[in-house]
C-alpha cells in the first residue's frame, strides 16, 4: 500500500506540474496572438537582438504547440524539454534586464498581466522552470498517461478539484481572448476602427492644431514590418500625435518652417535611448538652423518626464500610444532616426543606434 500511496503522490505531482504548464503556455500564447503588436513591441524592449526579431510572430504558435504538448503522454516529455529551454530563455533576459536596472512591461499574458518586469516575474518563470525540469528528470510518461486519464484516476474529491480548475483555466482564457486593449481615459489617443476599416486607427476627439474638435487620423502601413526603414523618396507617412503637455502635433506642421525634420524613435525602456537622451537637447538647439530634431517615444507622457526631464529646450518630445508611428515608418529598433525633408519626402536611410544617429545629425548639419 505505501508503494501505491508514494506512485499516486507523484504521479498527482507530476500531473499538477503538467496542468501548469499547459495552462501557461496555452493562455500566454492565446493572449499573444490577441494583442500581437503590443507583445512583439515588448520583446523589442527586451533587448531582443535584432537578426532574432524576424522570429518574434512564431513565438505564440509555439507557446500554443508547447501548451497542448502536456495534454498528451507522447508528448509530454519533449514539451517539458522546449518549456524548459523557452523559460531558461525569459529568466535571461529578465535577470539581463533586471541587473541594468531596467524594468520594461512584461507581455508575458497580453492584455491579462502587461506591466513592469520586477523580481516577481523572474521568481514566477523560475518556478515554472523547476517543474519542466522535474518533468525532464521523471523521463517521458507510460503511453496511458494523457491528461484526461490520469484525471480520471482521481477520486471524486480529485475530479471535482479538476473540474473547478479547469473552469478557472477556460474562464481565465476566454477573457482574455474577448477582452477589448484600452488604456485609461487619460492616457488613450487612439482608438481601434471597426475591423472593416481595415489598418485605419482613429484618434479619439482632441483639440487641433487650428483650435477645433476633428479627431485626427492616422493610417498605418498594410505591409510587414521589416526594420529596414522606408526607402529614400518614399512620401513620409502622416502622424498626429501628442507632446508631453498633451498638445497634438502633426508631421505637416513639423514641416511649417521650412526646414527638414529629424525624427528619433525612442523608448523609455531602452539602455542606449536613456544614454543617448541627455545629448539631444544640445544637439537640438546646435543644429536648429538646419534641421528641426523631433522625439517620438513610447510609453507615458510621464515616464518620458522622468526620463528626458521637464526643461527639453529645442528638442520637442512627442508620444505614441502603442508603436503606430514608428510601424509606419518601418522601425522596429530603437534608439532609430531618419530625416524628412521639407517636402514630406524620406531623404535618408534610417539611422539604428546612437553612433549611427550622430552621425546622421553630423552629416545633416555639413550638407
Amino acid at each position: 500500500m505505501a508503494d501505491v500511496m508514494v506512485l499516486t503522490v507523484t504521479e498527482l505531482g507530476l500531473l499538477v506540474a503538467r496542468c501548469v504548464l499547459a495552462a501557461t503556455f496555452l493562455t500566454a500564447g492565446t493572449a499573444k496572438l490577441s494583442n500581437r503588436r503590443a507583445s512583439a513591441q515588448a520583446l523589442r524592449d527586451f533587448g531582443l537582438p535584432r537578426f532574432v526579431q524576424p522570429l518574434i510572430p512564431l513565438l505564440p504558435p509555439v507557446e500554443i504547440a508547447v501548451g497542448a504538448g502536456f495534454l498528451f503522454a507522447a508528448a509530454a516529455w519533449y514539451s517539458a524539454w522546449a518549456a524548459g529551454v523557452l523559460l531558461v530563455i525569459f529568466i535571461a533576459g529578465i535577470a539581463a534586464n533586471l541587473a541594468r536596472g531596467l524594468q520594461p512591461p512584461c507581455n508575458c499574458f497580453g492584455q491579462l498581466h502587461a506591466k513592469p518586469i520586477g523580481w516577481q516575474t523572474l521568481a514566477r518563470n523560475g518556478v515554472l522552470a523547476a517543474c519542466a525540469a522535474w518533468l525532464i528528470v521523471s523521463g517521458p510518461p507510460q503511453s496511458a498517461a494523457d491528461l484526461w486519464v490520469l484525471l480520471s484516476r482521481l477520486d471524486t474529491r480529485g475530479q471535482r478539484i479538476a473540474m473547478v480548475l479547469a473552469a478557472v483555466i477556460a474562464a481565465t482564457i476566454m477573457h482574455v481572448l474577448g477582452r477589448e486593449e484600452r488604456e485609461p481615459a487619460s492616457e488613450t489617443l487612439f482608438v481601434d476602427e471597426p475591423e472593416s476599416a481595415g489598418p485605419q486607427r482613429r484618434a479619439a476627439p482632441v483639440a487641433t492644431l487650428d483650435g477645433g474638435e476633428t479627431p485626427l487620423e492616422w493610417t498605418a502601413p498594410d505591409k510587414v514590418l521589416t526594420g529596414n526603414g522606408l526607402p529614400i523618396g518614399t512620401v513620409a507617412p502622416e502622424f498626429a500625435i501628442p507632446d508631453l503637455e498633451g498638445h497634438p502635433h502633426s508631421l505637416d506642421s513639423l514641416r511649417a518652417s521650412g526646414k527638414p525634420v529629424l525624427l528619433i524613435f525612442s523608448s523609455p525602456h531602452c539602455q542606449s535611448c536613456q544614454a543617448l537622451a541627455p545629448k539631444l537637447p544640445g544637439l537640438a538647439a546646435l543644429h536648429e538652423q538646419a534641421f528641426r530634431m523631433v522625439l517620438i517615444s513610447r510609453g507615458s507622457a510621464q515616464q518620458n518626464r522622468v526620463k528626458h526631464g521637464e526643461e527639453t529646450g529645442k528638442l520637442l518630445v512627442l508620444v505614441q500610444q502603442d508603436g503606430e508611428v514608428t510601424d509606419a515608418y518601418d522601425c522596429t529598433s530603437t534608439p532609430a532616426a531618419v530625416v524628412v525633408d521639407a517636402d514630406g519626402v524620406i531623404q535618408s536611410e534610417l539611422a539604428v543606434g546612437a553612433p549611427a544617429i550622430t552621425q546622421l545629425i553630423s552629416s545633416r548639419s555639413t550638407s
